[in-house]
């Protein structure tokens, strides 16, 4: 009986966590991956495009691509060693 009520404070400690994470989906969406973007609408997605309203995926502040197709955060290309336009 000990077993029983242990494992079902545990199935109650696991939903009080995921209803956490529902109830904070910016804190969770930090926390859970790198891909997590949150759209103008308000959906949290994963791919390059919202699964809600078929927005693109925004490039970051500061992001830049290369002629050779690298995208880059710095002042040169990781990949072939270019400058930033």
């Amino acid at each position: 009986a000990a077993g029983t009520a242990a494992g079902g404070a545990g199935d109650a400690g696991g939903a009080g966590e995921s209803a956490g994470a529902a109830g904070a989906p910016g804190a969770g969406a930090a926390a859970s991956g790198v891909g997590v973007w949150v759209c103008e609408c308000g959906q949290s997605n994963e791919g390059n495009f919202c699964g809600n309203c078929g927005k693109p995926k925004p490039a970051p502040v500061g992001v830049w691509t290369c002629e050779c197709g690298q995208t880059n955060e710095g002042n040169f290309c990781g990949n072939c060693g270019k400058p930033r336009p």
